[in-house]
């Protein structure tokens, strides 16, 4: 939908979605992501997860806008998309907050996207495809529809 240095901006397309603000998620540098109804990261906290890349087991980030979040990368991993293994690190995510909870996620090296997210409750989701638009979208993004995330817009790192 919409892309920064260091965000995309996506809306989750569903047949339980309503195309609301809640259904609009912000992906920090393939790593962490936000609906856009909650706090964005500081500037600070988007160049720390920025900073991450390339990818190196061990590497931890704090993030401590809402709730927060602990980010620690771990080991090397491979993940068999379109047809072929794909380079990936794993990264553990333990959310704070009064409902703390813990995800891992395979994060893909050669571009900054969350590939698997395995839920805390034993569930998983993963990507089975990857593409890129050919053009750019001619129709201006709502920012109603975007809440928080609109602050992203005018508020780009200059790290990548």
């Amino acid at each position: 939908m919409v892309q920064g240095d260091d965000f995309a901006i996506f809306r989750t397309d569903s047949d339980w979605s309503e195309g609301g603000v809640t259904d609009h998620f912000a992906l920090f540098s393939g790593i962490y992501y936000n609906t856009c109804d909650l706090e964005m990261p500081t500037i600070d906290e988007r160049q720390a997860m920025a900073g991450l890349w390339p990818l190196s087991e061990g590497t931890k980030v704090d993030i401590s806008t809402g709730d927060g979040a602990s980010i620690e990368v771990g080991s090397a991993a491979e993940l068999f998309l379109m047809g072929k293994p794909r380079s990936a690190h794993s990264v553990k995510i333990s959310y704070r907050g009064d409902d703390p909870s813990e995800e891992s996620i395979i994060v893909l090296d050669e571009v900054p996207l969350t590939a698997a997210i395995f839920w805390e409750d034993g569930t998983r989701d993963t990507t089975t495809l990857v593409t890129r638009p050919t053009s750019v979208a001619s129709t201006p993004v709502d920012i109603d529809l975007i809440g928080n995330c609109a602050s992203l817009l005018n508020n780009q790192t200059n790290k990548k």
